[in-house]
């Protein structure tokens, strides 16, 4: 065999979501100016509950300059000039302070066709104020409105879209969520806040040094615990599945081939190290969980497993920068955690795998475009042994 490295690129059959048609939502970054008490206009965002005080930003303005300069936080938008804020949680041990929720919501462009599955974005920063985060962050689709819902009956609404997977405790930077879901039809309005109750809502303590010079902002109480976050730059856009053929990452091997797939990989020519990498392996945003459209591709590395009864590997797990690097290197570890154990469930040994997180730590594309945050999402095998 030849010594140099050359590369392989493997071909395989990819389903991916091909976003169509435009943002649904109205007003997507607020750069049009609300008055969320005024419901004058059909296509702005309002409160929901008249208790609500939610709060509109925008940063050329005299007041956000000011405001910036003197109290805890400033930041800046996600996109354009323009975001908002609210509350999504706060309480007192005592119980005197509960339940305290901020809502707003909009009149989607067109009601949703039933059946149709759309494509969820929402930026999101928590304040640098707040002393605790939370998980469960969420928008609701609903045929009517909800402004002035009781918010007994508010919190008995059950949103279609939860972002419940990882304490959301960014207070330096933005992070855009993105979550999918089919409407059952008719669905004419969106609201967003967290609809769970404080006995449903994990929190998760935040400690913050002290600012010198800088107001604060809310007015907490020593006893009280808040979640105040920032919103900007939402859309959602109805999405069409495709099946293409897509090539894999460049990866290092001692020979090239040409088109080849993990039914006819023939491992006495492949040198130990190289790495495979297997695009379609499918998780839902931010979990661990494998999708029943991976256990095609699975099955094939099965078989060529059991085919090579010697044959040694180890699974890696790579993620964007969405996040933390702490978070991500759970993430990235679990998800490989999954692959092994669903090869071990269909009968190969625990001694002939081996798996490793390594987060965001190693990307192959630039991860400031979605497109370079695609390729990095990636599970590997590296061979060890045949």
């Amino acid at each position: 065999m030849p010594g140099c490295c050359n590369v392989l690129l493997l071909c395989f059959l990819c389903c991916f979501s091909k976003v169509i048609g435009q943002n649904a939502i109205p007003n997507p970054s607020f750069e049009k100016v609300i008055d969320f008490a005024q419901k004058g206009d059909s296509l702005n965002w309002y409160k929901v509950q008249d208790s609500d005080t939610p709060d509109y930003f925008n940063q050329i303005s005299s007041s956000y300059l000011e405001f910036s300069k003197n109290y805890i936080g400033g930041v800046n938008a996600k996109e354009g000039n323009a975001f908002i804020g609210l509350f999504c949680y706060r309480a007192t041990a005592n119980g005197l302070v509960s339940n305290v929720r901020e809502f707003v919501e909009v009149a989607l462009k067109d009601s949703l066709k039933a059946g149709e599955e759309y494509e969820l974005k929402v930026s999101v920063q928590l304040d640098k104020e707040s002393n605790v985060a939370i998980k469960n962050i969420g928008l609701l689709f609903s045929e009517e409105s909800i402004v002035n819902y009781s918010k007994s009956k508010i919190l008995r609404c059950k949103p279609q879209i939860v972002f419940d997977s990882i304490f959301i405790d960014n207070s330096d930077q933005w992070i855009e969520l993105t979550k999918t879901f089919k409407a059952l039809g008719g669905e004419s309005f969106v609201s967003i806040g967290n609809f769970s109750s404080d006995k449903h809502t994990p929190i998760k303590t935040i400690r913050r040094a002290k600012i010198k010079d800088k107001k604060s902002k809310w007015g907490l109480s020593k006893s009280e615990i808040g979640a105040y976050y920032y919103f900007d730059a939402l859309s959602m856009c109805a999405i069409q599945k495709e099946e293409v053929e897509e090539l894999v990452e460049k990866v290092n091997v001692t020979d090239s081939f040409p088109s080849l797939d993990l039914s006819t990989i023939n491992l006495d020519e492949i040198a130990i190290n190289t790495t495979v990498a297997l695009k379609n392996i499918f998780f839902d945003f931010n979990k661990s969980e494998l999708l029943p459209e991976s256990f095609p591709e699975l099955n094939k590395l099965f078989d060529l497993m059991k085919s090579n009864p010697k044959a040694e590997i180890k699974l890696e797990g790579h993620t964007d920068n969405v996040g933390s690097h702490e978070y991500n290197m759970e993430l990235s570890l679990r998800r490989t955690e999954s692959v092994v154990n669903y090869l071990i469930s269909k009968g190969i040994s625990k001694h002939r795998l081996e798996f490793e997180g390594f987060g965001f730590t190693q990307p192959i594309a630039d991860n400031s475009t979605e497109e370079g945050r695609r390729q990095n999402r990636r599970v590997i095998f590296r061979l060890l042994n045949k």
